[in-house]
């Protein structure tokens, strides 16, 4: 028997024998006693009709006794119970039927019809001191004329007979049970049995995937949480394969931009060593050098502080400063660059002087992020937008330069980690592809949002929010 049948097989033994107990103990008690209880009702109920009947046929004195008896005859057939009249003085002087009718002029005991003579429904489960054969349920009516108690009917139900038709309902009960647990159980192995069915297939599917093939697509149509689960199994394979493939796009990238520095510094190094290169020139080689090397160490860096962004270890220390004139001091380090590609500069900062609140440091590398991305990627002499615009208690912050746009199917890949806009947005191959990335990761820091946006008639444009300061 497989594992998970076994465990609900289990559980389902164990509820079951919790249930037959109680049902077994308790339930029959709660019955019985609940059918006490309605029977005392229905005897009371029964006492004020013959209290009615009594009113109506009395004309201002007793009935006689026989017509006493046919109606307490009539009374006892009706409700099921066994009727005394008794007197103030303890006789039993009418019976309903033959063999109560060997109490007659038997006494009760003053104790037993005290409280009925004072006008008192009285409910006892009693023999009543071996008169009756069997404890029954007695209730004493007081049957009363012009105000005062005439005399009591007893009406007497064995208990026995309670407890009978007590069992009956719990047998009744307890077959209906184990009616439902045959088709409980039965239910249960078809439902564990798909269960595991539907289980074998992701388990099968999970391990097809972990060896690297991310075709496998799994089927469900059980309309629940297991095809929930296989439809985000099928999405997560998908992305699986688009993270891999990025990844692979990204090493060959990287391979290339590893490779290019190193052979530049390894070939310049070593004609600089065994004289390949004349004199007059070793300065303008050892600048290529070190120009490479910084490339390096700027990848290393960017690498490191993405792995250590993406493993929660960024510190963010939030202070007020001027958004403003921080992007005017960034885009003076693209003062070269800007006039090398004839770019038109277009400033609309905000007026009222609003500062932001958030990691100076954090947001200065945003900014100088995103603009190197827009002079790199804008067309020659085209357009290169910046703004600013204070929005309720957030700064808003647009770049936006014109030329070659983002696909529509790239624009949600572009923030991954292996992700390189260079495939599709220009000819400078400078990007390491990890730039996006860290700006995810130091707006998310902040708790803020950045979004693109791109099409063909206006190039593309990031905006990100940042806090206004706290005291205004």
């Amino acid at each position: 028997m497989r594992s998970i049948l076994k465990k609900f097989l289990t559980i389902f033994i164990i509820v079951l024998g919790i249930g037959f107990l109680i049902l077994s103990t308790g339930t029959s008690k709660i019955i019985e006693s609940y059918l006490i209880d309605q029977k005392e009702l229905t005897l009371i109920e029964h006492g004020e009709t013959f209290q009615k009947l009594y009113d109506e046929s009395s004309e201002g004195g007793f009935l006689d006794v026989k017509t006493i008896q046919e109606e307490v005859k009539i009374l006892s057939n009706y409700i099921g119970a066994n009727l005394w009249v008794v007197n103030k003085n303890g006789e039993v002087y009418i019976a309903d039927n033959k063999k109560d009718m060997e109490l007659l002029n038997q006494t009760l005991k003053y104790d037993d019809i005290k409280d009925v003579f004072q006008g008192k429904i009285i409910r006892k489960i009693s023999n009543y001191h071996n008169i009756l054969l069997e404890p029954n349920l007695s209730i004493g009516y007081p049957i009363s004329l012009n105000g005062e108690v005439q005399f009591a009917l007893f009406m007497n139900v064995p208990i026995p007979e309670i407890q009978n038709t007590a069992k009956d309902i719990n047998r009744f009960s307890i077959i209906a049970l184990n009616i439902s647990v045959i088709i409980a159980f039965i239910l249960l192995v078809i439902f564990t049995s798909s269960m595991e069915r539907e289980i074998k297939n992701i388990s099968e599917a999970a391990h097809y995937v972990s060896e690297g093939n991310f075709d496998k697509k799994i089927r469900s149509k059980r309309g629940d949480v297991f095809e929930e689960l296989a439809e985000s199994f099928n999405q997560m394979a998908v992305n699986l394969q688009e993270l891999e493939s990025t990844k692979e796009r990204f090493i060959s990238n990287l391979s290339h931009d590893l490779r290019s520095p190193l052979t530049s510094i390894t070939g310049y190094t070593r004609g600089l060593i065994d004289g390949t290169i004349p004199e007059e020139n070793q300065e303008k080689y050892l600048k290529i050098v070190l120009e490479e090397s910084t490339r390096l160490t700027k990848l290393t860096n960017d690498l490191l502080d993405l792995s250590k962004m993406q493993s929660g270890n960024i510190s963010v220390n939030k202070t007020d400063f001027d958004i403003n004139q921080m992007i005017i001091h960034e885009l003076d380090k693209f003062e070269q660059r800007i006039e090398e590609k004839d770019i038109q500069i277009s400033l609309k900062l905000m007026e009222e002087r609003v500062l932001a609140h958030g990691d100076y440091e954090g947001i200065r590398r945003v900014v100088y992020n995103l603009m190197d991305n827009a002079v790199k990627f804008v067309d020659k002499a085209g357009t290169i937008e910046i703004k600013t615009e204070n929005k309720e208690d957030k700064i808003l912050v647009g770049i936006k330069n014109s030329g070659a746009y983002i696909p529509k199917e790239k624009l949600n890949t572009i923030w991954q980690r292996f992700s390189k806009m260079d495939d599709s947005r220009g000819i400078e191959k400078k990007s390491n592809g990890l730039g996006l990335s860290i700006i995810k990761e130091i707006i998310k820091a902040h708790d803020e949002k950045i979004d693109v946006y791109s099409s063909e008639e206006f190039g593309v444009v990031f905006i990100f929010s940042i806090s206004t300061q706290i005291f205004k």
